[in-house]
Order: C-alpha cells, then structure tokens, then sequence
C-alpha cells in the first residue's frame, strides 16, 4: 500500500496528540515549545536527508506515495515532525525533572572530548568513504556542542541517558519495521554495514543526534514560552464562572 509510510508516521503522532489533553500526560502548555524545536530541527535534517536519498539510501515505491518533495516521500518529511514530537512527549512527560535538577560536572569533560574526537572521525570516516558513519559522527558532534552552547546541558543529566535508552528500545521496534519491510533500503557501500537484524548501526546514532538538538532546543525555548500550569486546574475554572449551584437572593 502506497501510503503506509504516511500512515506509519500518523499512527506514531496520534498517540502523544491525543495524551496530551488528558491530565495524567497533560502536554499541551508545551506544544509552542515543542513544535518550533521540532520545525527548526527538521530543516537541517530534511536537507540532509534530500541530499543523500538515491545514494546512502532509497525509498520503496510500493510503500510510499508518488508524490516527491526535493526528492523525499510525504511519509519521510512526516517523520522529521511526527517521531520527534512523539519523543518530546515522552521526555516532557515519563522523565520529569526533580525541583532542582541534578547535572553530573563531570560529563562536561567527557562531552568535551565527544565533540573533539567525532569531528576528525567524521572527517575521516566520510573521506574513506563510509559517507554515513561520517555524517552521523559529525551530527553527533555538532548536537552535542549546541547542547553545551546554549546550555541546556541534557547530556550532563542522568535523566536523560535514560531516556535515550526508551528512544534506542523504540528505534528497534519502528525503525526494524521500517527496515524490514522494507519501505526504506541502504547502499552498503556508505556506511560500516554493521546492523541489528536489518537496521544499520548508524541509524541508532542518526536519531541520538536527532534527539539531542530538539531536545536541547526544547529545554531553552521552554525558558521563553513559560507555562502557568500544567493541566488547566478545574477549581480555577469554577472560581472564575459563575457557580450553577449558587442561588440569588429571593427579592423581599
């Protein structure tokens, strides 16, 4: 079916749009937030991705609708929206911060020395030839000095390794389905053909980067669109209408 990619990606978006009206997963305050990270992430990515679709790899015409967008299927440009908001959904709401957030000072370093090791590996990997590994590293380098920039400091909080564990778990179960069945196909030749059953090793690490910079940017425009509340309180409602069980005085 043509448009199982686009389905794909609904089916993925419906779930955190629908929780995020409901109390115990109350999202909407954050949606400002959450759409302009997502938005703003996405157009590097998109680039990315148009320019390297037929080579690093292909989308299958029996999966995908005919209609092309700098190269891309409507399914893919979907999925720089939905799974990213979809992960920003559940960071905002399965991996709440404490009231004072801890950040271990050591990771600093160590973030640090991430950013100064991927870049010439980056360079390196992508002058050899393993264009993809190349790029991955350098995404991953290049989220990792925004974060430490604008100083959201997501990677020196604990909190969030746990998350990026969820996000693995779930890169397993969509991307193995879009990978398998397969709506999306590699070229080998650009990248270290290592894989977990028939996901390429990068793609873990494409959607790490992916992650860091909308969860980064997440984090400082949170700062500028504030939130009174997190769910619309119903006494507040109630104090602010007129009361259905308040009875008028009977004129004398």
């Amino acid at each position: 079916m043509q448009a199982e990619y686009v389905l794909f990606n609904l089916v993925i978006l419906s779930g955190p749009m629908f929780l995020s009206f409901l109390r115990p997963t109350y999202f909407l305050h954050r949606w400002k937030a959450a759409w302009w990270s997502v938005a703003i992430v996405a157009l590097p990515y998109l680039a990315w991705d148009s320019w390297v679709t037929g080579s690093h790899w292909f989308f299958n015409a029996q999966y995908t609708l005919p209609f092309r967008l700098a190269g891309l299927p409507l399914g893919e440009i979907l999925f720089f929206f939905g799974v990213p908001f979809a992960c920003l959904f559940s960071w905002e709401t399965l991996f709440k911060p404490t009231p004072q957030p801890s950040r271990v000072e050591w990771l600093r370093s160590v973030r640090s020395v991430g950013i100064f090791v991927l870049v010439p590996l980056g360079v390196a990997l992508y002058a050899w030839g393993k264009q993809y590994t190349g790029l991955v590293c350098l995404a991953l380098a290049s989220a990792a000095w925004f974060d430490r920039w604008i100083e959201s400091d997501l990677l020196l909080m604990p909190r969030f390794y746990g998350f990026l564990l969820m996000v693995i778990g779930l890169t397993v179960i969509f991307n193995g389905y879009l990978t398998a069945r397969p709506i999306v196909t590699y070229d080998a030749a650009f990248q270290l053909d290592l894989r977990l059953g028939t996901i390429p090793i990068e793609d873990f690490f494409f959607g790490i980067s992916h992650v860091i910079w909308c969860g980064a940017l997440f984090e400082w425009l949170k700062l500028r669109y504030p939130s009174e509340v997190a769910y619309p309180s119903t006494h507040r409602m109630v104090e602010r209408s007129p009361s259905v069980l308040e009875v008028s005085p009977s004129p004398r």
